[in-house]
């Protein structure tokens, strides 16, 4: 369970510097879109997280909330 936990946050933090670090067609700079995709992975992992540790009703849950900030994201970034 830790273990998942661990890879979780390396995942959030690789996305993190690859969002921040290579750049992307025309958004380099865009903070906001750069801040909601960080926000997407993070609850993505956090549901991955929620999956392997608790019952369907909560993994349902978790993944809805996590496409709800997924879907935000692609709206602020224009995509």
């Amino acid at each position: 369970m830790m273990a998942l936990l661990v890879k979780s946050i390396a995942l959030v933090l690789i996305v993190a510097f690859a969002f921040v670090l290579l750049p992307q067609r025309g958004e380099a700079q865009n903070q906001d879109c750069v801040i909601a995709r960080l926000a997407c992975a993070a609850a993505q992992a956090a549901a991955d997280y929620v999956c392997e540790t608790m019952n369907t009703w909560w993994c349902n849950l978790a993944r809805r909330a996590a496409d709800a900030v997924c879907d935000e994201a692609e709206a602020i970034c224009g995509g």
